[in-house]
């Protein structure tokens, strides 16, 4: 894939975009945690330190590294500094079972695991690398430099489901991320001018890397630690005291948080949701749309596998639904039958997703990805498209209306869990 540059209408790299803002707002805060804050010149030094380490240590741009840090501003400290050493990011949920962190790290070939504890559980095999602050590790600042020429390298490496009982790994490059946040802002989903963000999805998750990354465009990112995203007065009450403007979360949380949200703002401001995840129920839309509509918070529906890097099409929240929006700027979206022939409005068919954002594929897993990852017949030459599984059809309005799965998988909080994996 070639390197998207700046200046010539592609997006720029987030890490350029990152080191922008700390160049021109040194002061402002960049992220906001139990723990205390950070500004951007703070989080700059804490990336490059971790840098430093990493690349201390023999770690090369494309190698991956495992991250098990808690939900403190430590985290997306970590993951920044991953991407300065020009390597990938593996989340490893300290929740998940051992076997399954034992599976990921070794297929995901990982040989160190940042921490924020000595003390933290790591897989067997697997070296733990506490950051340090300040940092300690030998080397300058000219060792965190890896920005331009790793750009075309790995972002994360993130695990969902399998139908056959193993997780596989979703292998996303960095210029897709770049691109998945200059869509949301042409689109208007992302306002201009900086917000305040809270982080609430799961580092293990996919949505997660929308709403960390938001740093890099200049973004305050307030980072929810557990308990804060499991009691809905806490978390109201946080929303109010730091201002935030935008949160992410899917139908499920909104239920357990809609009568704290539900009214307009004292102030007059207005929060922004990101609703995403799982289907939208009718009455969960109809109750969006109606608040929007009455000064409430308003809503957008996110809809995107991790193989396309978390979001491929979005609608405001508003008017009869529910429905999945339309195609981002950057994604290919057909809705096509079992000969993948376009199906007439109105008619259901399996979706496929095309553009710049599709995954690399999965780890390790060459049948898979080819089975999943089809030649696309309307691009051009070597063009590929992914194969969703969802069933969906287009709207006389042109907009796509999800109507159910081609297989097992069904989606619990979010997270996406095949039948197969539970049975096996």
């Amino acid at each position: 894939m070639d390197s998207p540059a700046p200046g010539d209408g592609q997006p720029v790299d987030l890490l350029t975009r990152f080191q922008t803002v700390v160049q021109y707002d040194p002061d402002r805060i960049a992220v906001r945690a139990t723990d205390g804050d950070l500004s951007f010149a703070q989080l700059d030094r804490l990336t490059a330190g971790l840098a430093n380490q990493l690349a201390a240590r023999g770690i090369q741009p494309g190698d991956r590294v495992g991250v098990s840090v808690e939900r403190s501003s430590r985290l997306p400290a970590v993951l920044l500094g991953v991407w300065r050493a020009g390597a990938a990011y593996v989340p490893l949920d300290p929740d998940y079972p051992a076997d399954r962190l034992a599976y990921m790290a070794t297929d995901s070939g990982i040989r160190f695991v940042v921490t924020g504890d000595i003390a933290a559980p790591v897989p067997r095999g697997v070296e733990p690398l506490v950051l340090s602050d300040p940092p300690t590790e030998p080397g300058g600042a000219a060792l965190a430099a890896r920005g331009p020429e790793s750009f075309p390298g790995p972002a994360y490496l993130i695990y969902t489901s399998g139908s056959t009982g193993t997780p596989k790994g979703v292998e996303v490059t960095r210029p897709a991320v770049a691109a998945l946040v200059a869509s949301l802002e042409r689109t208007g989903f992302y306002p201009g001018e900086p917000t305040v963000v809270a982080w609430n999805a799961s580092a293990s998750f996919d949505a997660s890397v929308q709403q960390w990354a938001r740093i890099c465009r200049g973004d305050t990112v307030v980072v929810l630690d557990a308990e804060q995203r499991r009691d809905p007065d806490r978390l109201a009450a946080l929303l109010a005291e730091y201002r935030v403007t935008d949160l992410d979360l899917t139908p499920t949380h909104w239920r357990l948080l809609r009568g704290r949200l539900l009214e307009p703002r004292p102030d007059g401001s207005r929060l922004r949701l990101f609703v995403g995840g799982e289907a939208v129920p009718a009455d969960t839309w109809a109750e969006l749309a109606f608040a929007g509509s009455a000064g409430g918070p308003r809503a957008i529906n996110l809809y995107g596998p991790t193989e396309c890097t978390v979001d491929a099409t979005a609608g405001w929240i508003e008017g009869a639904g529910p429905h999945i929006g339309t195609a981002l700027p950057d994604v290919l979206s057909y809705v096509l039958d079992e000969q993948l022939r376009p199906v007439s409005p109105g008619q259901v068919g399996e979706l496929y997703l095309g553009g710049t954002r599709l995954a690399v594929g999965y780890a390790n897993q060459s049948a898979l990805t080819a089975s999943r990852f089809v030649a696309d017949p309307f691009g051009a030459v070597g063009a590929r498209m992914y194969r969703t599984g969802d069933r969906t059809r287009h709207t006389t309005d042109g907009v796509l209306e999800y109507v159910d799965r081609v297989d097992r998988q069904v989606k619990f909080r979010g997270f996406r869990v095949e039948l197969g994996e539970i049975e096996a």
